[in-house]
């Protein structure tokens, strides 16, 4: 295996036109070996037979397959990898196909959208100069078999090629896929797009992210550029990957999906419910609270704004991770189980006196081991569930939570979990639990981070899991301003989403409609936003009866309708102590 592989991508604008769009993949090729090149990438649809004149699809597919026979024999001739991208006729219409060649020209890998070929089982490696490498075309990134399923089977370098629309590029997000992905992966990530003229077909933006998540190397919107970057093989580790392969709870999930995608014939996955909720309006409120590290003062100050929320007519309220006892080392060491019964039956009793539901998190000991714990109080004071953190960071305080099951609760009818920190960046926790019927996610965290690097990850990780298609709160402490004997900083920024792909009815102060303020077509919409301050955000939606997302992967997906049943039995059954 190679130590390093020296990367050519090809930002490109697609001409309606197929000879200039052949002339210009050639004269990259040879331009890419040139710059010393050992793999040129190019954007979805480079190669568009919907640009030649003839409309018989027959005729214009025999076209297409000269094309790429001449580009085999330049990659042969320039003995270079060239992942090509094409819109290609097939059955009596055009779709999206990816090409990996290798130096002898021969073609090593042939990949179809499954947006456009749905039921295809596409999700499977090649390999460059020795390293193990995987794609995705464009939309596909939404399928996990696509997205993370290669890396456990030993993908070292994904490579997605879009043609990305010019209105899909957030500012304030950036590269959220790929970024969460390569974090989660412990993997480099190879962003290719197509770009713009005049703000027409792409954005642009095609990047190199490493596995820690920075960006190596970029461009904007510029128009055919060859951008070019040599990456270090040896810092996909792919560490993470295999944290979450290995994990007890989601280690038979990850098995059997590598054993579909090998052919093999896995045990079909019994007793699966999904899960329907009944159809109510729920009032959420967010509590992005500056915390003390006086326990006795968070209690007061937790007390004030859930009255503040009852009287605002919420239905429930979430309060950041550890806000019992604030995020210090030294506080959480402190705080003996009886000191954190007191709290927890403080906090039953006020939800009781004010009949609504609360969230929140603090410190919890089990058999004598601590956890990072959250609680879900009803409008009765009567404890729903209290769920353990999965992944932990903090290892000299923590020990790992062991059940997904715990996740779980109801308001009003409506299934919902809670998940905590960390949790976020495993992203088969919300998107199994969403396959099961979640309609209801919320994210407590105590994330320091206040520079505008940590707020942007915060927010890409965040982005990410808002495409569950669940209502989702992300919480966090606010930044502590005249806060007596405050505890750790904090970067706020707590956000209400709600599912692009959802009929959303939402009321909020803030935004009367969903549809009034602006449309971020490929993740969640945000309803509300708070800053670094101490704040209570709400919002109000009719959430039921089910979760959609799972229609959605079987109808793409089809051929992994096993592995998707594994994971909601995943999911539902884990239950540790």
């Amino acid at each position: 295996m190679s130590e390093y592989l020296t990367l050519g991508l090809f930002q490109m604008y697609v001409e309606n036109d197929f000879k200039k769009n052949l002339t210009k993949i050639i004269e990259a090729i040879t331009n890419a070996k040139l710059s010393g090149c050992d793999v040129i990438v190019f954007p979805e649809g480079a190669l568009d037979a919907q640009c030649l004149k003839s409309l018989n699809i027959e005729e214009n597919r025999k076209k297409v397959s000269l094309a790429i026979e001449k580009i085999r024999r330049v990659a042969n001739a320039e003995v270079i990898y060239v992942i090509l991208c094409t819109v290609y006729p097939m059955n009596k219409q055009y779709v999206n196909r990816l090409t990996v060649i290798n130096p002898k020209g021969e073609i090593i890998f042939d990949y179809y959208k499954l947006h456009d070929l749905p039921g295809r089982n596409s999700s499977k490696t090649f390999s460059i100069n020795g390293v193990i490498a995987s794609a995705i075309i464009c939309a596909d990134r939404w399928i996990p078999s696509i997205e993370d399923l290669p890396v456990m089977e030993g993908a070292k370098v994904i490579f997605e090629c879009s043609g990305n629309y010019y209105d899909e590029w957030i500012d304030d997000l950036e590269w959220y896929w790929q970024v969460t992905r390569a974090v989660r992966n412990s993997v480099y990530v190879v962003f290719v797009n197509t770009s713009s003229r005049y703000h027409i077909r792409g954005h642009g933006h095609t990047a190199i992210i490493a596995p820690d998540g920075s960006i190596i190397d970029s461009l904007q919107e510029e128009d055919d550029r060859l951008l070019v970057a040599k990456i270090d093989i040896s810092k996909a580790s792919r560490s993470e990957a295999l944290r979450r392969f290995n994990h007890p709870t989601f280690k038979s999930f990850w098995e059997s999906g590598i054993n579909i995608i090998k052919g093999k014939t896995i045990e079909k996955p019994t007793h699966v419910y999904r899960l329907i909720s009944q159809k109510s309006p729920i009032k959420v409120a967010v509590a992005q609270m500056a915390c003390s590290r006086k326990i006795e003062l968070n209690l007061k100050h937790m007390k004030f704004m859930i009255k503040n929320a009852k009287d605002n007519n919420a239905d429930i309220i979430a309060f950041p991770e550890l806000v019992v006892t604030g995020a210090y080392d030294r506080d959480i060491l402190e705080a003996d189980r009886k000191v954190l019964v007191t709290a927890l039956e403080y906090i039953r009793a006020v939800a009781r006196q004010e009949k609504i539901y609360v969230i929140f998190g603090m410190p919890w000991y089990i058999n004598g081991k601590r956890r990072n714990s959250a609680f879900v109080i009803d409008e009765n004071g009567n404890i729903l569930t209290r769920y353990d953190q999965i992944v932990v960071d903090k290892i000299h305080l923590f020990e790992q939570g062991r059940s997904t099951h715990s996740m779980w609760f109801t308001v009003k009818g409506v299934h919902s979990i809670v998940t905590i920190g960390t949790d976020v960046r495993w992203c088969e926790i919300s998107k199994l639990a969403a396959l099961r019927g979640a309609v209801l996610h919320f994210h407590i965290c105590y994330d320091p981070g206040i520079t505008s690097e940590a707020i942007l990850k915060r927010k890409q990780f965040w982005a990410t899991i808002a495409n569950d298609r669940t209502l989702l709160a992300t919480i966090n402490a606010a930044y502590p301003f005249k806060v007596e004997n405050p505890s750790s900083p904090a970067g706020g920024n707590s956000i209400i989403w709600c599912s692009f792909y959802r009929d959303c009815k939402w009321v909020s102060p803030e935004y009367p409609c969903c549809y009034s303020i602006t449309r971020y077509p490929y993740t969640g919409v945000r309803l509300a936003e708070a800053g670094f301050t101490e704040q209570i955000i709400y919002g109000s939606e009719i959430l039921g009866p089910e979760n959609r997302l799972l229609n959605y992967l079987l109808e793409k997906d089809s051929q992994m309708k096993d592995w998707y049943y594994m994971g909601i039995r995943v999911i539902d059954i884990s239950n540790g102590d």
